[in-house]
């Protein structure tokens, strides 16, 4: 069957651009929030927040993955029938989680400040209650976009979701910051809330519109309470692995940093190095592959539904191609320009830690390539109803980066934290590319257009390089460095035959046409 549909590109690229313009817009309100909030309430509110990021991946962040691949593989008969059956479902499904979290935080809240050391923070938790559920909401809203290929949606409840955050945020800061640092961050955390509010109300107007009340029979919603769990499950553990070992590293890693023979304040200045200014920048450009993720998964599972396998080797091939020709000149320039974008964003840090945040980019960009491999791997996999292979995988690489971990911040010290890390993704990396292999064969035209990108960024890295002596301004050599790179690897990319000038015009503006 032919349905005309924006093209599973357009749909990467609008995520991308989107996501590009939020983390860029993020980014810049720290620096206002952290003079607002001082040292010490910037500590309290990445305390809180840390706990925030584990209750969302608890309780919804696994939603608009597991919605958009339910809707995808039901949609083939009906794509409104399927997609008030998969609402329906999962609104039960989330209430659920996100009520039994908020209950924890209203009955536990005391005790998790207490064990924290920061007893002050206790009515934190208690704001976070409707981020949480607010955010369980908007999830179902946003997997229902994205299980329909309406892409454009979702990115614009984010912009706005971002631009209410940081407004709200910035002003109840600045006001709370005139009573207590206590209050600044309250006020902070105020504005998270007005940002899920903002992206609700939008994706709640918008499906009223476009998405009438379709009558469903009780038993399909039963059956989908069922379909949805099973998927959900797998995705879910996936998802929370990340927040799990970051939670872990965060007591592991100081801890064996002073058995090491550092001081404590010299451990929690070398993680914190780690995690903010080299793990900042290691994450801005994994966002495309998490881009891509999320529009090739409703993609592959209607195809998948159809028992379509030739078309799910080319769409899968393609998400890997796109990633890649994006990434790796990522990885790569910032590589090659790290010193001078170290020293424009953190001028107040001092000439060694930037040295340390330096050498610890170097070491850990290998991650940025094998990170987003292993999204793009992993969203094939539950495209095709293989999420609990990836649950597997996840739990196993977690469980080898945890014992290295140990053994290797002995030897290496903060080093031996990244190799562990790095150690991780190669095998994640290692297993999904051996089992993708065995499920869809080898491709060598993917094989060529990726050895391909390989050149062309590695030429595109060494002009910027030469670029960067032109001037000793910070901001200049950046600037300089980025427009060569972009001009350089264009070039190479229609030069080489990457992609044709024809393949980038219909990507950008047109839609296509595929068998489903």
């Amino acid at each position: 069957m032919e349905t005309k549909k924006n093209s599973f590109e357009q749909g990467a690229l609008i995520l991308i651009v989107t996501g590009i313009i939020s983390k860029t817009m993020g980014a810049l309100y720290r620096i206002p929030l952290t003079n607002i909030l001082g040292v010490e309430g910037i500590g309290m509110y990445q305390i809180v927040l840390s706990f925030l990021l584990l209750a969302l991946a608890l309780s919804s962040n696994y939603i608009p993955a597991t919605m958009s691949k339910c809707i995808g593989f039901l949609s083939s008969k009906d794509n409104k029938v399927a997609t008030n059956r998969i609402f329906k479902a999962q609104t039960v499904l989330c209430l659920i989680s996100t009520l039994l979290i908020s209950a924890f935080l209203l009955i536990f809240a005391k005790q998790i400040a207490n064990f924290q050391d920061k007893s002050e923070i206790y009515l934190s938790y208690f704001i976070l209650i409707p981020t949480i559920i607010l955010s369980g909401i908007k999830s179902i809203y946003k997997g229902i976009f994205l299980g329909n290929r309406k892409m454009i949606i979702p990115s614009v409840s984010q912009l706005l979701e971002e631009i209410f955050k940081v407004a709200v945020s910035l002003t109840f800061a600045y006001y709370g910051a005139k009573t207590s640092t206590i209050a600044a961050v309250n006020g902070a955390l105020i504005g998270l809330i007005a940002g899920e509010i903002a992206g609700v109300v939008f994706f709640f107007i918008y499906k009223k519109i476009n998405f009438k009340n379709t009558k469903t029979n009780n038993n399909f919603v039963i059956m989908d309470l069922k379909l949805l769990s099973s998927q959900s499950f797998p995705i879910m553990i996936s998802s929370i692995v990340f927040p799990i070992v970051t939670f872990i590293d965060s007591l592991l890693i100081v801890k064996l940093l002073i058995l090491n023979g550092n001081s404590a304040q010299s451990a929690i200045s070398q993680y914190g190095l780690l995690q903010g200014p080299t793990y900042s920048l290691i994450h801005l450009p994994i966002m495309i592959a998490t881009s891509i993720a999320l529009a090739v998964v409703p993609v592959l599972s209607s195809l998948f539904s159809n028992k379509s396998v030739k078309t799910i080797k080319e769409k899968s091939s393609e998400s890997i191609k796109i990633c890649l020709l994006l990434v790796i000149p990522a990885a790569l320039g910032l590589l090659v320009l790290i010193r001078p974008i170290m020293q424009a964003l953190y001028p107040k840090i001092d000439n060694k830690s930037i040295d340390l945040c330096i050498n610890m980019f170097a070491l850990s960009s290998i991650n940025i390539i094998l990170l987003s491999l292993y999204e793009i791997f992993s969203s094939i996999m539950q495209g095709i109803n293989l999420s609990s292979f990836v649950m597997k995988t996840i739990i196993f690489c977690t469980i080898i980066k945890l014992i290295s971990e140990i053994i290797l911040v002995h030897f290496w010290g903060i080093f031996g934290a990244i190799a562990s890390n790095i150690l991780m993704y190669v095998l994640a990396v290692c297993i999904c590319s051996i089992k993708y292999r065995a499920l869809l064969g080898s491709n060598k035209d993917l094989i060529g257009k990726i050895a391909k990108i390989v050149f062309a960024s590695l030429i595109m890295a060494i002009a910027v390089y030469f670029s960067t002596k032109i001037s000793s301004n910070n901001i200049l050599t950046i600037t300089i460095g980025i427009l060569t790179g972009i001009t350089i690897y264009l070039f190479l990319i229609v030069f080489i035959k990457i992609y044709s000038i024809s393949e980038i015009s219909k990507t950008l503006f047109n839609s296509q046409k595929y068998k489903s």
